[in-house]
């Protein structure tokens, strides 16, 4: 499935187009319970787009995250470091470098690392 697409934003086009067709196709169906299947599918559909749309877009000059191909039933991410393309696992966290570079992190590697800080304030970028 990776090579039918020229690019993620392509990948996004054609899941919404799913979206939307199984909701037409939901509004035609009499039982109320596979109108509800049927609604859930194509939310489904559109977190597959929201998902292909951010990772389609490069972090920063240093880094990017993209959608990497698997045979899983669930998204792989490839993150482009410094030392070559780490692939990222779901439970992963992503982390930023002081450099700005990205990695994958393991929950049990981050957990021993780093601690949780309660922020009494912010300062939105």
């Amino acid at each position: 499935m990776a090579d039918e697409f020229e690019s993620l934003a392509d990948r996004a086009w054609y899941y919404r187009r799913i979206a939307r067709l199984i909701r037409s196709r939901a509004s035609l169906t009499q039982s109320a319970e596979a109108r509800a299947d049927l609604h859930m599918l194509a939310s489904d559909y559109e977190i597959l787009a929201e998902h292909a749309e951010r990772c389609g877009r490069p972090t920063k000059p240093d880094g990017t995250i993209a959608v990497h191909p698997s045979d899983r039933d669930f998204a792989l991410l490839a993150i482009k470091a410094p030392e070559g393309t780490m692939i990222a696992q779901p439970g992963d966290w992503i982390i930023r470098g002081v450099k700005g570079e990205l990695y994958p992190c393991k929950p049990d590697i981050f957990g021993a690392t780093y601690e949780p800080v309660v922020a009494t304030s912010f300062k939105a970028r």
